[in-house]
């Protein structure tokens, strides 16, 4: 048993990449934003997603590292629970991304100043090695 506690514990220490905080709602991540003088990083996607790329993206160490730099948001445009005017939210998400963005795909990743203005070119489905480059572009300001 002391061994499993040791082993438990060095896997912990050795652990240097937390896990991001992700928010649900725009308008929330946009407050956050401004008052941590950053962009808020959004990923428009769906819940029914089979191949999970989204959620594997996030887990990957580089991906994880870049939007520590960000305030990060993902918007489901298929999320069935009701806001409090009766309106889904995926339906709420959608309308949000056609309006900021005038595309509907998912993924789609962007970026969005404190105020809520795009800011770069959204990304849509690409490789784990090109959204990581599209990250570290936009860190870099290219």
């Amino acid at each position: 048993m002391k061994r499993i506690l040791v082993v438990f514990f060095v896997c912990l220490l050795g652990c240097n990449t937390p896990a991001l905080f992700i928010f649900t709602d725009f308008e929330e991540a946009l407050r956050h934003a401004k008052s941590r003088q950053t962009e808020v990083f959004v990923i428009f996607d769906l819940w029914g997603s089979s191949t999970n790329y989204v959620d594997k993206l996030l887990k990957n160490r580089k991906v994880k590292n870049i939007l520590r730099n960000y305030v990060v948001a993902r918007l489901r445009c298929d999320d069935k629970r009701k806001s409090k005017n009766g309106e889904t939210l995926g339906s709420i998400n959608s309308n949000l991304q056609i309006e900021k963005t005038g595309l509907y795909a998912q993924p789609l990743f962007c970026f969005f100043d404190s105020g809520g203005s795009l800011t770069g070119t959204p990304r849509g489905y690409s490789s784990e090695n090109e959204i990581i480059r599209f990250l570290e572009n936009h860190s870099d300001g290219r």
